[in-house]
C-alpha cells in the first residue's frame, strides 16, 4: 500500500459585509511560518481588487497535513 502526505495552508477572511470565506493553497511547505502566512493574507487584502469576493479582514489560518494510503480493493 502506498502512503501519501499533502500540506495546504488555509487561510480565512470576513469581507465588507462580514462574511467568512477562505482561500486554500494546495501544495504548500510544511515549516511555513505564521509570519509568511500572515504577510501573504496583508499581500492579498492589499490587492483586493484582484478577488471576486475581496478580502477585508484576517480571521485565521491553519496548515492542513492529510495522509492518505490507497487501498487495494481489486478482486
Amino acid at each position: 500500500m502506498a502512503t501519501t502526505t499533502s500540506t495546504k495552508v488555509v487561510m480565512s477572511f470576513i469581507d465588507e459585509d462580514e462574511k467568512a470565506f477562505s482561500f486554500t493553497l494546495n501544495n504548500a511547505k510544511s515549516d511555513a511560518t505564521a509570519a509568511a502566512v500572515k504577510g501573504l493574507m496583508d499581500v492579498m487584502i492589499s490587492k483586493s481588487d484582484s478577488f471576486i469576493q475581496p478580502p477585508y479582514q484576517k480571521t485565521g489560518a491553519q496548515i492542513v497535513v492529510t495522509t492518505a494510503t490507497d487501498l487495494d480493493v481489486s478482486d
